[in-house]
């Protein structure tokens, strides 16, 4: 018996939505374009190896120094 596997992103959109990405196009927006959550694109983006998290910085446009 076959097994079939629901294939969420083809390589096309893959390719796409890494491309996009990695041009400077937000998360939401490729979620949006998709009809994906943005959790959907995080996590395929992670997949990929392109996904960068975003870094807080402070309002003085610092890291903040953690205390350990």
């Amino acid at each position: 018996m076959a097994k079939t596997v629901a294939v969420n992103y083809t390589t096309e959109q893959t390719a796409r939505l890494v491309s996009d990405y990695q041009a400077g196009e937000t998360v939401q927006n490729l979620a949006e374009a998709m009809g994906k959550s943005v959790r959907s694109v995080v996590a395929k983006l992670s997949r990929e190896g392109v996904y960068q998290k975003a870094e807080y910085v402070s309002k003085t446009g610092e890291r903040p120094v953690k205390k350990d």
